[in-house]
């Protein structure tokens, strides 16, 4: 997408993109599910196409962020360290309510299907053990206060 945006639409650093700092998913980002060691459905299906549609998914990454865990021998281990490593405190998909896209490697995803864990209580275990309290953030992002970055220059 930001190939499109700066070849097609002139988003050039320092003129449209004005973002303080790079990663690679600014210019190159791919990845595809693995149908044969997924177990559960295919994002694309969850997201109501037929599983014989070829779909490609546009996502805003922020970067990656790599959760390395090879201890976790259960799911309810693996969900734990999933969930505290997914408690970033100064994400936007965390602050500004945005999606988290998160990947799993076929081992862990191996251990998830043995213990007989579905998509929906992953995302459910998920979401309820992803909180930070309010106190734990400046006041003024409670207040919806915050401000950009000032150039420094």
């Amino acid at each position: 997408m930001n190939l499109v945006l700066r070849n097609v639409g002139g988003a050039h650093p320092g003129e449209l993109d004005r973002s303080t700092a790079g990663q690679p998913g600014k210019y190159t980002f791919c990845a595809a599910e693995n149908a044969a060691e997924n177990p559960w459905e295919p994002l694309h299906v969850e997201r109501r196409f037929r599983e014989d549609q070829s779909v490609v998914t546009v996502y805003g990454a922020g970067g990656i962020f790599d959760l390395n865990d090879r201890s976790s021998k259960t799911a309810t281990d693996l969900m734990h360290m999933l969930a505290n490593s997914l408690k970033i405190m100064g994400s936007n998909s965390y602050l500004v309510g945005g999606e988290i896209l998160l990947t799993i490697c076929p081992q862990h995803a191996a251990i998830l299907k043995r213990d007989k864990v579905s998509k929906q209580e992953l995302k459910e275990y998920l979401w309820n053990n992803t909180w930070n309290p309010a106190e734990d953030f400046p006041e003024s992002y409670c207040r919806d206060e915050v401000e950009p970055l000032a150039d420094p220059d």
